[in-house]
């Protein structure tokens, strides 16, 4: 009998990658709320027609929609123990160190997390020709 915690595979997640994949969710979620926002307000605004204005309107709300769709899938894929989902976790967690003090709060655990060698994913061996050295 599988664990309620387990997918399919039976194998059950630390509960740190757990804690991270929610995080991840959130962070989703609250990214896609802001740039939301964002959006509502900044682009009916069309009094000021300075360049960084127009910057700010045209690319900051997309930006943040991609972020939290990004975030929110690499989430569920954290949660659903897919393989591409730690490297992506990775990478969102770099940038988001720059991002002072929550950011690099949220990067830093999410790294340990996810280099942790105890949740190192194993991989398995690809059948096919290999080649040998002589």
């Amino acid at each position: 009998m599988v664990s309620r915690d387990a997918p399919e595979g039976g194998v059950s997640l630390p509960k740190r990658i757990k804690v991270v994949a929610v995080c991840f969710l959130l962070y989703g979620v609250i990214a896609a709320l802001y740039g939301v926002s964002l959006a509502a307000v900044l682009w009916p605004d069309v009094s000021n027609d300075l360049p960084t204005s127009f910057i700010r309107r045209t690319l900051l709300p997309p930006s943040l929609l991609f972020l939290g769709a990004a975030a929110g899938t690499v989430g569920f894929g954290l949660l659903r123990q897919a393989l591409w989902a730690r490297p992506f976790a990775i990478l969102i967690s770099l940038f988001s160190l720059l991002a002072f003090p929550e950011g690099t709060l949220f990067g830093a655990f999410s790294l340990w997390a996810l280099s942790s060698t105890s949740v190192q994913p194993e991989v398995p061996a690809r059948g096919g020709p290999t080649a040998q050295i002589d």
